[in-house]
């Protein structure tokens, strides 16, 4: 089957939270980005989201702004198409955000406070 798409998805695995927008109690929930491009991105989620609906998605980006602050892609975007376990998003407009520290594992000899 020829590729319909007009840009080169990359593939990733990148943690991502998202919610619904619109009508109705807003809908939240978790889930991996795939693969993405400057048109669209593609969720692997476990709750399904129907087609048409508008979503503010929260992606940890895996390069730090200066080496040393986190960061995050957020996009406003629309469900163009899914199935039973991903949906892909064509974005409309996105941001990159700071994000809070992250502590992993504290040594005892640190004296570092978040």
């Amino acid at each position: 089957m020829p590729e319909k798409r007009s840009r080169i998805r990359f593939p990733l695995q990148l943690c991502a939270r998202y919610r619904t927008l619109g009508p109705g109690s807003p809908h939240t929930g978790e889930g991996w980005v795939v693969n993405m491009n400057g048109g669209g991105v593609l969720v692997f989620a476990q709750q399904e989201v129907d087609e048409g609906t508008r979503i503010e998605l929260s992606i940890e980006w895996p390069i730090l702004w200066h080496g040393e602050v986190p960061l995050r892609f957020v996009t406003l975007g629309e469900v163009v198409r899914r199935d039973a376990f991903s949906f892909a998003l064509k974005l409309v407009r996105y941001q990159f955000r700071t994000a809070k520290m992250k502590v992993t594992s504290i040594d005892a000899t640190s004296r570092a406070s978040y």
